[in-house]
């Protein structure tokens, strides 16, 4: 897959995994003590840990450190793209 577009992809999962998370919270379920942001990636973990890094760095930047004020929640389907549906649902539930 090419960098760009994995990067693409990536953002856009998280993106929709933040709206997914905010819109649970304010449909009245019960807010967890940080609010989570779900990381899925269809590359293997070793391949996308640099973009999570320049994530969660980026997002430092804008005040929002791990463990304090956010959890992260990272999965991965290593390559094999017919995992994505059930590691989303996974994250989805948490």
């Amino acid at each position: 897959m090419h960098r760009r577009a994995f990067l693409g992809l990536t953002a856009v999962v998280v993106l929709a995994l933040v709206v997914a998370g905010v819109s649970s919270h304010a449909s009245g379920h019960p807010q967890e003590s940080l609010p989570r942001v779900g990381m899925l990636t269809p590359a293997p973990s070793a391949t996308a840990k640099p973009a999570w890094d320049a994530f969660r760095e980026a997002m430092k930047e804008l005040g929002y450190v791990e463990g304090k004020t956010v959890a992260y929640e990272y999965r991965s389907a290593e390559g094999q793209p017919e995992r994505l549906p059930p590691l989303a649902a996974e994250l989805t539930k948490l």
